[in-house]
């Protein structure tokens, strides 16, 4: 087993939210758009981990993937 990823979340030009190996720790007292989107890019990220492709992790595609996927809703 390697090393966990820590991965930072950026939204809005602040930390929102860190995912590492499983987990996504979110920041308390979000509005609740911002949480949902939050979230979802919290997922992208675990999501790339679970494929091993941590390394390509980048906020705007991680804002990009939230918006399509709440978008859907």
């Amino acid at each position: 087993m390697g090393v966990p990823t820590l991965q930072p979340i950026i939204y809005n030009g602040e930390l929102a939210a860190i995912v590492l190996s499983e987990h996504a720790i979110v920041r308390t007292a979000l509005p609740r758009q911002d949480l949902r989107h939050i979230k979802a890019m919290c997922l992208y990220a675990l999501e790339l981990d679970d494929d091993g492709r941590s390394e390509s992790y980048t906020d705007a595609d991680a804002d990009a993937y939230a918006r399509a996927a709440l978008a859907r809703r």
